[in-house]
């Protein structure tokens, strides 16, 4: 939060909105989980993004309303890394998945599974500059955005990409436009403009925060991500999801 903020935009809260003192700002994310605020060292800086953050509430609440009654097909993300094993000559890797499931059957319609590339020559290179969870859930999210880019549109079908990390979900789906990234900004910015792809498409898109997933530890490059695990985490999180509609997670 910048030093000498004097005002306060609650992103989720008891009460999200904008906030003139810190104490106030700061009592919306007492005993919530996953509470997120901003600071900003002036008045005018804080309603842009308080006006930011009502666009995407809008946006979320109107996409919602047009989702029911759709197909639904859920885009499952999860990441996973390991330690540098000497002994067997592998290095400190990261890998990324995606299984793309239609609701409530959970039959499969595609699966990818990779590790995070790092290297600016390599021809799957999307701006990771290191190995880390949060650089594998964004290449996930951002290679389940390319393949919803390949499907062809309609009005009767709706996508959600599922994850668990708040960080991915913050850095693309947090405001409308988004906020500009602090950290993996090329990784990010990839996302965004999938984002924008799958939309001009006239794809109807939301994103949802599911379950964290145990942490998976790495022993072989084969091993990347564990296809059995996304899967029964996916289909858990549907037998969850039949019977309820997703509500407005904004206010």
């Amino acid at each position: 939060m910048p030093n000498g903020s004097k005002w306060y935009v609650v992103y989720r809260g008891h009460s999200p909105g904008l906030y003139p003192e810190y104490d106030l700002a700061n009592k919306q994310l007492h005993y919530f989980s996953n509470g997120r605020r901003q600071g900003f060292p002036d008045e005018a800086a804080a309603p842009e993004a308080e006006a930011q953050r009502v666009s995407k509430c809008a946006r979320h609440n109107h996409d919602l309303l047009l989702a029911i009654d759709t197909r639904v097909i859920s885009l499952y993300t999860d990441r996973s890394r390991s330690k540098p094993d000497g002994q067997r000559g592998l290095p400190h890797l990261a890998g990324w998945g995606y299984l793309a499931l239609e609701r409530p059957t959970a039959s499969t319609l595609n699966e990818q599974y990779d590790r995070v590339h790092c290297d600016p020559m390599d021809p799957e290179y999307h701006g990771a500059a290191h190995n880390s969870n949060n650089t594998g859930e964004l290449t996930a999210i951002g290679d389940a955005l390319t393949w919803i880019q390949l499907q062809p549109p309609s009005t009767s079908l709706s996508y959600e990409i599922c994850s668990d990390s708040t960080y991915a979900l913050d850095a693309i789906d947090l405001t409308d436009p988004p906020i500009p990234s602090s950290s993996n900004k090329a990784l990010v910015h990839w996302c965004l403009e999938g984002l924008q792809a799958v939309r001009r498409r006239g794809h109807l898109l939301l994103f949802r925060k599911v379950r964290p997933t145990a942490p998976t530890n790495l022993s072989t490059l084969e091993g990347i991500i564990t296809p059995t695990r996304l899967r029964s985490s996916a289909e858990e999180q549907i037998k969850a999801m039949i019977s309820l509609r997703l509500s407005p997670l904004c206010l």
